[in-house]
């Protein structure tokens, strides 16, 4: 999972994460979110989500209202 980058998270089918070591979890890397606040990234990982899809729906209206 720590090697996944942010820019292929549309590519993956599912995550989950672990733990490589006592103080290493398998987690995905998202800038600008806090791993004290969410250190599993669930739910960063949902708001970036969320986002990535708000942000391709706005597209789509905007390019439908031009035609």
């Amino acid at each position: 999972m720590k090697f996944i980058k942010q820019e292929t998270f549309h590519e993956q089918i599912t995550f989950s994460y672990s733990r490589y070591s006592k103080d290493e979890m398998n987690v995905v890397r998202i800038d600008g979110f806090d791993t004290r606040i969410d250190p599993t990234r669930l739910v960063n990982s949902l708001l970036f989500i969320c986002f990535k899809i708000k942000n391709l729906i706005t597209k789509i209206y905007s390019q439908e209202n031009y035609r």
